[in-house]
């Protein structure tokens, strides 16, 4: 169990970094949509 909980936690970690790439993503991707689309 205690792996399990260290797994979890580093997944909600991970999860948390992934979901702030995604919204910076979202909004330089907004501003310049043509030169990120080939980098994505």
């Amino acid at each position: 169990m205690i792996l399990n909980t260290s797994l979890l936690e580093a997944t909600a970690e991970e999860y948390a970094k992934i979901q702030e790439e995604y919204e910076l993503k979202k909004i330089f991707g907004s501003k310049c949509n043509k030169k990120s689309k080939g980098r994505l």
